[in-house]
Order: C-alpha cells, then sequence, then structure tokens
C-alpha cells in the first residue's frame, strides 16, 4: 500500500513555495542589491574624499565638485541646509530616503549631501520594491494553494459523490489504488456496496425459497 497522507502533502507544498519565495528574493538581491554594493563603498571610501571633500572654503566650490560627481557617477545630488530646506539639486519625494548621506562644511555653514544612484535609487525606493515583489509571491502562492486545495480535496470529493449517484442507478464502484485517504474511502465505500449486493442477494434468495414454500400448499388446497 502507497499510502500518501494528505497532512504531509500540504507540508511538503508548503516547504517548497518557502523555497521558491526564498530563491527569488535570492535573485532580487543579486540582481537589485549587490550591485549597489560597491558603489556604497566607493562613495563612502574614494568620492566623499577625492571629489566631494568634507569642508569648502565657498559655496560655489561644493556645487562644483557635486556636479562634477554627478556627471561622472550618473547621480543625483541633493543639498540641504541645517533646518532640512533644499539648496540644490531635486525635490524628492517625502520620506524618500537617500543610500548616502554626509555633512559638508562651508565655512561655518553645515550642509546634508544627500547621493542617490542610477534611476535615483533610494531606500525607500528599494523596500517598496521588495514589498511589491513579496506581495506577488504571496498573492502567487496563495493562488497555488486554492489550485493545490481543489486539486487533492475537491476533485476527489466530487469523485467520491459522483460515484455515490451512480451506484444508485446500478454501477458499482472501481477499487482505487491507494494514494490518499479519499481512496481509502472510495475502497470501503467500494466493499459496503459488496456487502449490500450480498445482502440483497441472500434477501432475494429467502424471498424466493418463502414463496415456494407457501405456493405449493397453497396451490393444494385451491385445488382441494
Amino acid at each position: 500500500m502507497n499510502k500518501q497522507k494528505l497532512g504531509k502533502r500540504y507540508v511538503r507544498a508548503i516547504i517548497l513555495c518557502c523555497l521558491i519565495n526564498l530563491c527569488i528574493l535570492c535573485i532580487w538581491f543579486l540582481i537589485r542589491i549587490k550591485p549597489l554594493i560597491p558603489k556604497l563603498q566607493h562613495f563612502k571610501e574614494e568620492v566623499f574624499t577625492e571629489e566631494i571633500k568634507k569642508y569648502y572654503d565657498s559655496y560655489d566650490d561644493l556645487l562644483v565638485d557635486i556636479n562634477q560627481a554627478s556627471v561622472n557617477h550618473n547621480i543625483l545630488v541633493n543639498v540641504e541646509d541645517i533646518d532640512g530646506k533644499l539648496i540644490a539639486g531635486n525635490k524628492k519625494e517625502n520620506g524618500d530616503i537617500p543610500l548616502v548621506s554626509e555633512i559638508i562644511k562651508v565655512k561655518d555653514d553645515v550642509y546634508l549631501i544627500d547621493i542617490y544612484f542610477d534611476n535615483y535609487d533610494s531606500i525607500t525606493k528599494i523596500v517598496i520594491e521588495l514589498l511589491l515583489l513579496q506581495s506577488t509571491l504571496i498573492i502567487l502562492i496563495l493562488l497555488i494553494t486554492v489550485l493545490y486545495t481543489r486539486e487533492i480535496f475537491l476533485k476527489p470529493i466530487n469523485g467520491l459523490i459522483e460515484e455515490i449517484r451512480n451506484y444508485k442507478f446500478g454501477k458499482k464502484p472501481k477499487k482505487r489504488k491507494l494514494n490518499t485517504e479519499f481512496d481509502l474511502i472510495s475502497n470501503e465505500f467500494s466493499n459496503l456496496t459488496d456487502l449490500l449486493d450480498e445482502e440483497k442477494a441472500e434477501q432475494t434468495r429467502i424471498i424466493a425459497s418463502i414463496s415456494h414454500d407457501i405456493k405449493t400448499p397453497l396451490t393444494s388446497i385451491i385445488k382441494g
């Protein structure tokens, strides 16, 4: 008997879905996040020491270096004052978090330099992409779960109902190979139909015998 319990099948299906989800997230990380890591290290170690300095004598010198770095590295650079007011660059959406931020001094003034890479990547954008990806995967997993549940539960149940209906019209169910609990139920129903048929045959035989025993004396009485 090769009976495979439905609970084990469900556990295996859940583990498989988790592994697929993990693999897709790993692929997303390798494609989306890993290329950014060298850029971040490069900016932290070189750009903010060679191209953009920590201190400037004039604000114009700071803008020159920022514009040159923007062209060289295809980045968006925003400059904000100590009050958070945008001094240079393009206004980003509220709540957008840059991948690199540094504090620069121009004489006695302090400015915050925000760096956005490539297509103006930011932590906010990456988190949103991750949430969208995970939401899509969850929806797909739920859809697969519904289809899987229909396949292993609803389809066998409908088969059992069909066998019961057919038996009312004289069609006996066939024995199945034991793969799941539903096959065991179907075989038990098949055994029950065999017992019912045997009982019917026995009742028919008894009735026929009684009829024969009663018929003989009745015939004698009628003739007498």
